[in-house]
């Protein structure tokens, strides 16, 4: 059976002086399969804590009477947060729910609902990891692996490309890549075959190179959460 999957365009302002004002970031996911998608619904909610709390009506709703009609004019903050989750569970993906900047605003404002719960109930080292300095080494390594890093990994995250008209997907294959090609190919490339190969600390260091910052890293662990909610 087909699983659901939804591409995102997420923007971002430019310093000031830059050759353009904003970044247009495409990206794509699939949902894990079945058992795989149930497992880490359970460890993200169990991560989350009081965070997730106002999560746990959406996900055991059932997704026929998950949606509502309300007007998306009347709604701000955590009733914006619970509409978002509830149509996710109705299986509507967050690119559906209205032009790019509005999908990028559900996603802050489900981060935003999430985070005032957390209060302390988060289990940040299960959720997010633990980064350190590799021993002689320029680089990090993840001394404890990060729950979101492999939400992305499992989801299959690729970067289809910076055109504001729409997304060009990266070829699986890194070695079909062209050398000439633009870092930003040859990157995605790099996420996409870490991917394949299904390496967490390689996915890691391919995602921290491919990333704009920290904000997109929060808005893409956040609509990987989401698609988790749509049904199977």
């Amino acid at each position: 059976m087909p699983r659901p999957t939804d591409r995102i365009l997420l923007t971002f302002r430019e310093p000031e002086g830059a050759p353009q004002a904003e970044r247009y970031r495409h990206w794509s996911i699939r949902q894990p399969p079945p058992s795989v998608a149930f497992a880490l619904q359970g460890r993200v909610a169990a991560a989350l804590g009081e965070a997730g709390l106002f999560a746990v009506d959406a996900l055991f709703a059932s997704p026929d009477q998950a949606d509502d009609l309300e007007a998306e004019s009347a709604l701000l903050g955590d009733a914006l947060a619970a509409r978002t989750l509830r149509r996710s569970r109705a299986g509507q993906p967050v690119a559906a729910m209205g032009e790019a900047r509005e999908a990028q605003a559900r996603l802050w404002a489900v981060l935003s609902a999430a985070t005032r719960r957390a209060r302390g109930g988060l289990d940040a080292l299960l959720l997010l990891g633990e980064p350190e300095r590799e021993r002689g080494q320029a680089g990090y390594r993840w001394a404890r692996p990060s729950l979101l890093h492999a939400l992305l990994m499992y989801s299959e995250l690729q970067f289809d490309g910076e055109d504001p008209k729409g997304y060009r997907p990266t070829p699986v294959d890194r070695s079909k890549l062209d050398e000439r090609a633009p870092a930003e190919v040859r990157l995605a490339g790099d996420l996409r075959e870490a991917v394949v190969e299904g390496s967490l600390s390689g996915f890691s260091r391919a995602l921290d190179a491919m990333l704009h910052g920290p904000d997109e890293m929060a808005l893409l662990s956040t609509w990987a959460v989401l698609h988790l909610l749509r049904p199977f």
